[in-house]
Order: C-alpha cells, then structure tokens, then sequence
C-alpha cells in the first residue's frame, strides 16, 4: 500500500484522516479529548488522537465502561485492519482447563484467564456496638441461571481487610451457588468502639477494603486462599462505630454486673456483653474472680480486658470460663507506647460503674434453645447464662482493713428470635449511567439484582418478588421487575444522587445511581472551518448536471421527443474546481448534579470531552454548499452554512458549527508517497484516568516477504 500525504492545504496536512481507531462495540466506551490548561507562554497543546511523525500513526485516549464483556478496539488503514482487546485490568487464572498446544494467542488469553467481575456491598454503613459483625456482601459474574452454568467456573477467594488505627482485621469468602455471592463477616473488638458519654467526640470510623486471589485447596481459613494474587486490595470505603442500639439491661452481683443488650437476638449473631464494677470511694474494688457457664444455644468465644488499669486472665472453654482480672497500679501501655486512656474505655455502664472486660458470646443454630413455654411454641429460643463473681476491696485512705471477699451468683436468660431479614440490598456491578439515549433514541439500560440478608448470615436473590420505583423519573428509570435501571431519552437532567426504592414485603432497601448526562451545545470539531477551491483538480458538477436534466425533461413534454432532437449535439459535461474537504468530530461533556449540595460533576473530569460523532445524528442546513458523508465535510459552492446535531427525540438542534467555502484557490505543492506493509495497535493503561487506556497506532513501512 502507499501512503499519500498531501501538504498544500489543512484538511490533507497528515496522515489522521487515513487511520481510523473504534471500538468493535460502540457501546464499550468512549475516546477522549482532553483540553490541557495553556499558561499562554508558547504555542498550545496538542490534544491527544492526533497524527503524528514517523511510524506512529495516531495516539488516542479512550475510557472503558465497566461492564463485565471486554472491550476491542480495531484500527484499520486503507487495507489494513488489526484488533486488540482491551487488556484486564485483573483477571482470574483458570488452571481447570490447560489451552491447547497449537492455539492462537488470543485462544491462549481466553483459555487461561478470566475477567475479574467482583462487587461489594456495605451490608450497613453504621455498626451498633451490640451487634459487632461486620457484613460486606461479595457478588461474581453479571448473569445468572443458565448463562453462569454454561460458563467455566471462576473461582476466586475475596479477602475483607477491616482497620482502625494500627490494627486490621480480615475475613474471607468465596463466592459459589447460582447467585455467585458470598458474605465476608468479621468481629469488631469492643475496644473499637469509643466510651458512651454525653461530651461530644467525632465518630469511629473503620477503613475497609478487600483483595482477591486464586480460590485454595481449603475450604475456610487462609488455606481458602490461594497464593496467586488476582487483585491488590482495593478500597471499599468506611463503616461507622455507633453506640448501642437499644442500651443495656444490668444483671448485678453485688459490686459487678454483666450488661446484657435490650435489642433482639438472632441465630448465628454474635454479641459483646461488658462486665463493670462499682465505683465507691470508701472502698476500691481491686480483685475480681469471675466463673460463667452457658447452655442452650450460647458459646463462649473470648474475654478481652477494656480498660488498661486492669489485668486480664482467662481460661476459656466454648460453654465454661474462668476469669481473674486484678487492678494494676500503673495502667497497660499500647503497642505504641501511649496510655489507654481508662475513662476512654469504661463507659457503657451507668455513672458510678466501671468497664473492666468484655465477653464475646456467639449465639448458636436456630433451634438449639430451650424452647420453653409459649415463646418456644413461637418460634422463640431462650439461652441462659449462669455466672458468679467474686469481688476483693483494697484498704483506703479511710479504711485501712482489706474488706474480706464476697461472691454472689446471678442466672440470667436470654431470648433468641427466629431468624429474619436484616437488609434488602439493591446490587448492581456499576452505579453509573452514561445517558446516550438523549443522543441516539436507544434505550440504555443497567442490570440489576436485589437480595436479601438474614440476621444468620443467608443470602437469596429476591429479584423477581421485589417491587421498585425510582424517585424522579426524570432522572432515572427502573424496570416493574426490579431487574434492571435504565434511561429511554426522555431524561431531562442528570443527578449524582438519582435513587431507586426497593421493597420486599415489609423491608425496604435503596440503590442510588449517578446518572451522566450531556452537556448543551454538544461541540462540533471541523479540522477546517474554511473549504476553498484546488486550483488544477476538476470534478464533475453534479449540480449543473442535474439541473440540465430537468430542464430538458421539461423541454420534451408528455411526447417524450425533443423538437430538436434530430438537430441536437452531443451535451457536454461541466466539470467545476474541486473544493477542500475536513473532517468533522462530535464531543460531549457529561455531568451530574447533586440536587442536595448543587455541586456538580463531570465525568472523568471538566476538560475532557467524549467523542460522540458515532452515536449522534448529523447534517449540512445548507447541501448546495457542502455536503456531509459520514464525518468528512466537502464544499460544493460558495457560501455559508452550518453542521448541525439533531436530536432524535425532539428534533431540534442540540449542537452546530458555521462553516465558510470561499472562492479562493490553494495549489497542491508536494505530493508525498511512502510504503506500508502493515498495521499495528498497542494499547496500555492511562494511570491518569480511572479505566482509561492509550493506543498507539503504528505502521510497518519495509516489505518483510516475497512477493508482498
């Protein structure tokens, strides 16, 4: 092939116009212009997807819209043609199936990995003290049903990193069945949580995030992770430390009581009971001896000491414990070397106690109760925790004596609940909608689940038996089957806060979404605004043409006979100068607004612009003096007139640019012809940009074979 590069005017100053990069589906993403800042000082910068010198052709920036197919892009010039899938930003290696010997490189990438398409879902972003298991939600795939069965399977193991401060905590899953989900849960210490006091404190907060890797030989544990990293943890965002969602209820012994919490319990739930002592200035309690057992359905986890004046040993069986905790006279330092603030950590009590440990008891299986009496015929367990504490007072300042120790015993009970929804989640693997449909008439449209989580940790997708409705559906749409969101073109605004209402049975759940949509006037780029004649380059005047025709149809009548035609000369065709021809782009702008703030947000960013010119329906006011063919731009006659954008759900005018053909004449001055002999698309990540890329399109100019 030759590549001819004409440089006697604009429109034909490089190679740009011969060289077109699109994605194979238009839908996957979009490419970029990106206006960068220009201090003034020196010539402005060039915009990226330009052509440049030498062997590199074109230089384009693009996003990719998160879906889970992946995104191909193809460049063709003249006869050649390459494709290049979008690389996986992290895939799964799929060791089940080994590729065959003899198969292509695009077989071998299929064949060994898979794209990871996992999502996360904060199960409630305010965590009670009461209730300390903190739940992310993990979801795989984007189908279900039949489509996820005639698949290979994607196994991978996600783990949940939870940090406060210096410490992490980390939970794993791995997610199986036909919803492809599963649930990561992880305690959150008591000394996490912040003493419940009347002064004013900003809130905990833990920071979470989640990695993943291959799927292990074991079952749970680290042994369910493999070695392969497939993802480095990703942040996920943050869950705030809230107190007690219904307070305690004390069950005292003398000088100590055990709190226990007012809010219902459920199977499989685990809870912190604190353990406080009595605050008296007459006698300081400084030994205590603590002895618990438990039955029906309760299982003794841990003790941990929450106050750094007190020492904490413990021998602790899943339904017996023993406890001694001593009064030190300095208090424990953190692993930092600061003091743990006592009256930091002593505060769920009422006034006049103090914390000094907490047990974490987890509740056990639905039916492991006592069932007794009419709760049990309800469905209602109960659990019973039978304890003593035996308390020893120091000698003070006014008493010098050391009061001799005394125990009581306490038997208290607990009722368990049966097991019951504690979320509706509304999941989706994208929470933005990039509203095209106001440009093409096509509807756009994001799938959507909702499932359910019990109190005991079940997960089940309840699409089908959900009811939704989106808030403003001038924004956002959602189908009657709660299956997916969507935008029609009847959108009138976008919104960085559009928000979807789901209902299952008495329990509602909320999905919000941010909505893009198109900025007005859309931009209309023309290479060259103004189109003047190529003196020397003749074309035939199809104008002047048609418009003899008609004048000689006119002439014949209905007799369909000229009367001269026996004495008429062969016509002859005029020809005109040929006119310059441009090339002409449409770029959208895309924002949300917050309806709350009134901020608003551009996609990618305020100076980047997404080319449209595919997706969008484009014309000359005026054809007697241009024409548009696709994107090229060619003048007829002089004069002036506008490239328009219209829309297809109204008609009118959303976008225009003025173009001039003038009269005046350019000269072709050299004409450049160079040998190419193939093709090549490179495509690498753009760090600048989230789920953006950079092409490179470059050209072979030796001939490599014989007879090529």
């Amino acid at each position: 092939m030759f590549d001819f590069v004409k440089n006697s005017f604009p429109s034909f100053s490089g190679t740009v116009l011969a060289v077109e990069v699109h994605f194979e589906n238009k839908d996957s993403g979009f490419f970029l212009k990106h206006t960068a800042r220009w201090s003034g000082a020196g010539p402005p910068p060039e915009p990226m997807g330009t052509a440049l010198p030498g062997a590199l052709l074109s230089l384009d920036r693009f996003t990719v819209l998160q879906g889970s197919a992946p995104a191909s892009v193809r460049a063709t010039y003249g006869p050649f043609s390459t494709k290049q899938t979008v690389p996986a930003r992290y895939a799964v290696p799929d060791p089940l199936e080994p590729p065959r010997k003899n198969a292509s490189l695009t077989e071998l990438q299929d064949a060994t990995a898979h794209r990871l398409d996992v999502s996360a879902h904060l199960v409630f972003r305010e965590l009670p003290r009461d209730a300390p298991v903190l739940r992310v939600l993990f979801h795989t795939g984007g189908e279900g049903g039949a489509r996820r069965a005639a698949t290979r399977p994607r196994r991978v193991c996600i783990t949940l990193h939870a940090s406060y401060g210096s410490r992490t905590l980390t939970a794993t899953c791995g997610p199986e069945g036909e919803e492809g989900a599963c649930l990561a849960e992880l305690t959150v210490p008591a000394a996490w949580w912040p003493a419940d006091g009347k002064g004013k404190r900003p809130p905990r907060t833990v920071r979470l995030a989640y990695s993943a890797a291959e799927a292990g030989s074991g079952e749970t544990g680290e042994s369910a992770c493999g070695r392969v990293s497939v993802q480095p943890a990703w942040p996920l965002g943050y869950v705030t430390l809230a107190g007690a969602r219904a307070g305690y209820r004390e069950a005292r012994a003398g000088d100590a009581a055990l709190l226990l919490p007012r809010a219902p319990l459920y199977p499989h739930s685990r809870l912190h009971l604190p353990f406080v002592v009595r605050r008296d200035t007459s006698h300081t309690i400084s030994h205590v001896v603590i002895r618990m057992k438990v039955k029906s359905g309760l299982r003794l986890v841990s003790v941990t000491a929450a106050n750094s004046r007190w020492a904490v040993t413990a021998e602790v069986k899943p339904r017996a414990a023993t406890v001694t905790a001593t009064r030190l006279e300095q208090p424990l330092r953190d692993d930092d070397g600061s003091d743990l603030d006592s009256e930091e950590n002593s505060g769920v009590g009422e006034p006049g106690w103090e914390e000094i440990l907490t047990w974490l008891v987890e509740v056990g299986a639905e039916g492991e109760g006592d069932g007794e009496g009419s709760e049990g015929e309800s469905g209602r367990g109960t659990a019973r925790i039978s304890w003593s504490a035996k308390v020893s007072s120091a000698p003070t300042t006014t008493s010098t004596t050391e009061d001799p120790p005394h125990e009581h015993r306490v038997s208290t009970r607990l009722d368990i609940e049966k097991d019951d929804i504690q979320a509706v989640l509304p999941i989706s693997k994208n929470w933005e909608v990039l509203n095209t449909a106001v440009l093409t008439g096509r509807q756009v449209s994001q799938a959507m689940k909702v499932l359910i989580v019990s109190q005991a940790g079940q997960v089940a997708d309840v699409t089908l038996q959900s009811s939704c409705h989106s808030e403003d559906e001038s924004v956002l749409k959602v189908s009657s089957s709660c299956s997916s969101v969507y935008v029609d073109g009847s959108e009138i605004r976008g919104s960085s806060n559009a928000s979807v209402i789901v209902k299952y049975g008495t329990y509602t759940g909320l999905a919000r979404f941010t909505v893009w949509m198109p900025e007005y006037p859309l931009e209309i780029d023309v290479d060259d605004n103004r189109l003047s004649q190529i003196k020397g380059w003749k074309v035939p005047d199809d104008a002047n043409t048609k418009d003899r025709a008609k004048r000689s149809l006119s002439a014949r009548g209905w007799g369909g006979a000229r009367p001269d035609a026996t004495n008429s000369l062969t016509e002859q065709r005029s020809c005109r100068l040929r006119y310059q021809q441009s090339n002409v782009e449409v770029y959208a702008r895309f924002l949300a607004k917050d309806h709350d703030s009134g901020r608003v947000s551009y996609f990618v960013s305020r100076r980047t612009w997404l080319k449209v010119t595919e997706l969008v329906l484009t014309r000359v006011s005026d054809t007697r003096i241009a024409t548009l063919r696709g994107r090229v731009l060619q003048g007829r006659s002089t004069g002036r007139t506008e490239v328009q954008v219209l829309s297809p759900i109204t008609g009118r005018v959303i976008g225009l640019r003025e173009v001039r053909v003038g009269n005046d004449k350019v000269s072709i001055s050299r004409l450049l012809v160079r040998v190419i002999s193939g093709l090549q698309l490179n495509i690498s990540p753009d760090t600048a940009i989230e789920n953006g890329y950079v092409s490179e399109t470059t050209v072979t100019r030796r001939l490599t074979a014989q007879y090529q």
